[in-house]
């Protein structure tokens, strides 16, 4: 996947790229380091597979040379734009450590049917993520998704949670706000890190005029299932680790990261499932309006669980636009 990555990425020379390398076979292992010799590249390996621990890794890498920021990208993403990086790289140094914000994300592409929306304008597509708002756990161009992208500018606009395919973080915020978690492995250890940015009241950010492309078919190439959770149990604790994280989650946050309807969870499983997807097809405003099982469970939460942004954003509704834009905020 690493050399697939560098193939579909054009990267500026001023750029520091770093791989960690988080359980290869030695075969594999050498490979990585050979090619990252060859392609510029900083090669890092670890004993410890979680993606906070390697996301500290890279911190803590670029302040020993005095870089700032700290951009994470799966290896299934690349910039649809010639000078992503440059441009990428612009925007950050312009914003700069603000004790306001958090994690800052992109525009994505987000498979097939977002890339087929590829036409040279600037729209948003899959452009974040959420918590505890009203809708399906998206911001993105699909029924019974809540988001109404008619009431959205084309200007950088503060989220709940970005679509952290690319993601974002100056090293300064990562030390402030976030307490490394290794019992989050791959799944929702990004979210925890985004969680934990919210509860110290920091706004993340979609940066408008960045667009990337996820592009999961890409992993078939690299000989992973395309979907990271479908497959069988043994392959995906092989490729991504623990999966008791929506145990974890729900301990450590006290709400579940899940994005089912509460009305009809209690429903056994064939008929929820024909439930939800006959009332997003039928009615998607209705359904978008429904409450998520993990919206449900965050109004019961005590206040240590909770921060006024949490609260901020579970009280807004994105069908009326976003909760603020990054200029509303400078």
């Amino acid at each position: 996947m690493l050399e697939i990555w560098l193939n579909n990425n054009l990267l500026p020379s001023d750029i520091i790229v770093i791989n960690i390398d988080v359980g290869s076979d030695i075969e594999q292992l050498e490979f990585g380091k050979d090619l990252c010799e060859k392609r510029g590249v900083i090669f890092f390996n670890t004993d410890n597979p979680a993606i906070q621990n390697c996301y500290h890794m890279a911190v803590e890498f670029a302040k020993s040379q005095s870089c700032e920021w700290v951009v994470y990208f799966q290896q299934d993403t690349y910039g649809l734009e010639k000078h992503f990086y440059a441009n990428l790289q612009k925007r950050l140094t312009d914003i700069g450590y603000s004790e306001k914000l958090g994690f800052l994300g992109v525009n994505i592409y987000h498979d097939e049917s977002d890339i087929a929306e590829i036409d040279g304008s600037i729209k948003w597509m899959t452009s974040a993520r959420c918590f505890v708002q009203k809708g399906d756990g998206w911001y993105r161009r699909f029924a019974g998704c809540r988001v109404d992208y008619g009431q959205f500018e084309n200007k950088d606009f503060i989220a709940e949670s970005i679509f952290w395919v690319v993601g974002a973080c100056n090293t300064r915020t990562f030390d402030e706000c976030v307490k490394v978690d290794c019992d989050f492995q791959f799944f929702l250890g990004f979210d925890d890190m985004l969680y934990q940015c919210l509860l110290k009241n920091r706004y993340h950010v979609v940066l408008c005029g960045l667009d990337a492309v996820h592009n999961q078919n890409l992993k078939a190439s690299g000989h992973l299932p395309k979907k990271s959770t479908v497959a069988s149990s043994s392959t995906i604790a092989a490729n991504y680790g623990r999966q008791d994280y929506l145990d974890v989650w729900k301990t450590k946050h006290g709400f579940s990261f899940i994005f089912r309807k509460q009305k009809f969870s209690s429903l056994p499983k064939p008929i929820e499932r024909v439930a939800s997807r006959t009332t997003r097809v039928l009615m998607p405003r209705t359904s978008s309006g429904l409450d998520t099982v993990a919206r449900a469970e965050y109004l019961l939460l005590k206040n240590e669980n909770k921060s006024v942004i949490t609260d901020m954003f579970y009280c807004h509704d994105p069908k009326f636009g976003p909760l603020k834009y990054l200029e509303d905020l400078i």
